[in-house]
């Protein structure tokens, strides 16, 4: 398996990857969103794997939430102070049911 880095920015890729699952999450009227930090930085990774790897977590999340729910990316950059200068980028999934 061969790695293919490039730099890619995080919001854009988390976007695309939200792309791919609109349609089977609006069949569940669920309600998608993204939240990042202002100042993301660009990484360097495998586009393609990375956004394999979005894709499966959020078809799985799509596939899992109740009808009528949101699920919700969120990004944002651990101060690279406390990591020695070391640039890391938590993205996190949630799930969020309504119920009434």
């Amino acid at each position: 398996m061969e790695i293919e880095l490039s730099e890619v920015g995080v919001r854009p890729l988390m976007e695309q990857s939200l792309l791919m699952i609109k349609e089977k999450a609006v069949k569940h009227a669920l309600k998608l969103s993204i939240y990042t930090d202002d100042l993301l930085p660009v990484i360097k990774v495998d586009e393609r794997k990375l956004k394999q790897i979005l894709y499966n977590l959020l078809a799985n999340a799509v596939k899992f939430t109740p009808d009528g729910g949101n699920l919700s990316v969120m990004a944002r950059q651990v101060d690279p102070a406390i990591l020695r200068g070391i640039k890391l980028v938590i993205v996190t999934l949630r799930e969020m049911v309504i119920s009434l």
